[in-house]
């Protein structure tokens, strides 16, 4: 997307070094952060049809403080140019000038939002809560990657011990829904609760019995992050085939509902997949004896 261009300055007195550090600063976040463009597409900027337009024309009275005319749309969850998050109607709220550079700003700047903010299965999920900073495994910890319906839970169910610790998100969210038939209302539901709760988890392996961590890792570098930033003990790559995959997800009535979503998810993991070079990681033949 080409970047909207700043006329050049032309001195006009008092006010000129003022005007050239804020246009100075446009400039560096344009290239930044250059889905700031898209404030000056029509989608946003048109004076009647645009977001920000039906926006204020919904909601002319400020949220925050109920009481000053709103003159700003304001994204209550930073898209941080996630394309969809800033075109969400639902994402917007309307504000004075004076909330807007006080109460919004603070919170922002006091960490009150995620800096960045990415989309997965449709939901919106922090970036730190997706990728956290991880701390070292006191127990010994295997990590089981592999595609959907690849048999990574089916595999840690014969391998491990009574007394392992077993983390697999899928479990989380079953857990959370109270049901193990996976659907799309309890994904979006309970996600990125979820990831939260997989995260304790993963940061309390701090003493017990072993552990395994089940996660998708198509990327190398992906199962590398995670290895070394756990320690793990080993990595298994459960290595099934495509077909094996999607033929598994057709025929488990407890997929079914998300059957087309999961199909696409195993399609997107085979895209995404690539070699490591981790002297731990072993491949392990995913098709005999998994369901």
């Amino acid at each position: 997307m080409k970047l909207p261009t700043i006329p050049p300055l032309i001195p006009d007195g008092r006010g000129y070094g003022r005007q050239q550090r804020e246009r100075s600063r446009d400039r560096d976040r344009l290239a930044e952060q250059p889905w700031r463009a898209w404030y000056h597409l029509p989608i946003w900027d048109h004076p009647v049809t645009g977001l920000r337009a039906i926006q204020l024309a919904r909601r002319p009275i400020c949220e925050k403080c109920k009481r000053a005319r709103a003159t700003v749309a304001h994204h209550k969850r930073p898209h941080g140019g996630v394309w969809e998050l800033f075109i969400d109607p639902n994402n917007l709220e309307s504000v004075c000038k004076r909330c807007h550079d006080g109460e919004v700003q603070r919170g922002e700047r006091a960490g009150n939002y995620a800096a960045r903010i990415e989309l997965v299965a449709g939901v919106a999920i922090p970036t730190n809560v997706l990728h956290p900073q991880l701390a070292r495994s006191a127990v010994p910890l295997t990590i089981v990657c592999g595609a959907p319906a690849a048999g990574k839970t089916e595999y840690v169910r014969q391998k491990a011990q009574r007394g392992d610790k077993v983390i697999d998100l899928d479990d989380i969210i079953a857990d959370l829904a109270g049901s193990a038939t996976r659907t799309a209302e309890a994904k979006r539901r309970h996600l990125c609760q979820a990831l939260i709760e997989r995260n304790r988890r993963l940061a309390l392996l701090t003493s017990g019995a072993p552990a395994w961590f089940v996660v998708g890792a198509a990327a190398g570098w992906e199962r590398r992050r995670w290895a070394d930033g756990l320690g793990a003990q080993s990595v298994v790559l459960i290595d099934t085939p495509l077909r094996t995959c999607i033929a598994r997800i057709r025929r488990d009535p407890l997929r079914a509902p998300i059957a087309d979503e999961l199909e696409e998810a195993a399609h997107g993991w085979f895209a995404r997949y690539s070699a490591s070079n981790i002297a731990r990681e072993i491949r392990v033949d995913g098709i005999g004896g998994f369901v």
